[in-house]
């Protein structure tokens, strides 16, 4: 039993051996795929062969120089980080700075689009104003060329009545003469139409005091009248006295001598010739004769004027 337990025991130690063994090698052999590992990592164009790797020291070696060149590549990775990091705020400032650009820009392009929309509406409205006032223009412009046709037409009407070739100038020259032209016929119609209004109030004027006159003479004619009669029956009365005076003398008075007779004779007619002229007023006929003389030369006067006048009126 003894024997059985010390074969037991020296073949458990020995199970136990070959496991440290077995487990041993498998580290080893994962130490070694690590440290190929490794070196793979720090130089990827190196292939490291199980062949290559000898023994513990020389895996040790290698892992120090592949924890020392992990711990440059560590310090290598951490200032890759600070700087990544520096790298992400920058970009992060750089992102923000061009939002804001970004934001900017579209404030400015829709100020620009706002810009845009009523530079069109203007553009919209100045072509309407364009057709308008190309429409309006071309209007005028027929018109203006209708007032040259017509500027032309009076001008060659002045021609006519001038009845001379005037020479051949620009439109507004032509309007220019024809104004003048105008101008001076006016002139003279006024000055004519002054001269038959004078004419006129002279006319009338003379006409009024032919027509006073004319019933003066026509009362000159009437006292007159009234004269002859009045002679004619004082001539008439003398007459019939001197025939009774001369039958009385003849009948009843014994003569007397011639001069006695002569005056007798000149105390009647003196007699008679007071009588006459305190029954007549004295009125003195030759005075309004000579008025009416001189009014009726004027009045031939303005009758020959008015007659001169009408015919150069009529052969202008």
């Amino acid at each position: 039993m003894i024997c059985a337990d010390k074969d037991c025991e020296s073949t458990c130690n020995h199970t136990i051996t070959n496991v440290n063994e077995v487990k041993r090698d498998k580290m080893k052999e994962a130490l070694n795929a690590i440290a190929q590992e490794i070196l793979l990592f720090q130089n990827p164009n190196n292939t490291v062969s199980n062949a290559n790797i000898i023994d513990d020291e020389d895996i040790i070696n290698k892992l120090i120089k592949s924890k020392s060149s992990l711990a440059f590549k560590r310090k290598m990775i951490k200032k890759l980080k600070e700087k990544v990091k520096t790298a992400c705020t920058v970009a992060q400032a750089a992102i923000s700075a061009g939002e804001n650009e970004s934001t900017s820009l579209n404030g400015h392009l829709h100020l620009a689009r706002n810009e845009y929309a009523d530079l069109y509406q203007k553009y919209r409205q100045t072509s309407q104003i364009i057709q308008t006032t190309t429409r309006d223009n071309k209007a005028l412009r027929e018109e203006l060329d209708n007032l040259f046709d017509f500027i032309k037409l009076g001008y060659n009407e002045l021609q006519k009545i001038n009845n001379k070739c005037l020479p051949d100038i620009s439109v507004t020259q032509q309007l220019k003469q024809i104004i003048i032209c105008c101008g001076q016929y006016y002139a003279d119609y006024n000055n004519e139409r002054e001269i038959n209004l004078q004419l006129s109030q002279k006319n009338r004027f003379l006409n009024n005091k032919i027509n006073i006159l004319n019933n003066s003479l026509e009362a000159v004619t009437e006292d007159l009248k009234n004269l002859r009669c009045q002679n004619a029956r004082l001539q008439k009365e003398n007459n019939s006295h001197r025939e009774r005076n001369e039958n009385y003398k003849a009948k009843y008075v014994v003569p007397i001598s011639l001069a006695c007779h002569k005056k007798y004779q000149k105390n009647f007619h003196m007699s008679s010739k007071i009588k006459f002229i305190r029954k007549s007023p004295d009125l003195d006929v030759t005075v309004h004769l000579s008025i009416i003389k001189k009014l009726l030369r004027d009045q031939d006067n303005l009758l020959r004027s008015l007659t001169s006048l009408s015919k150069e009126i009529i052969s202008d």
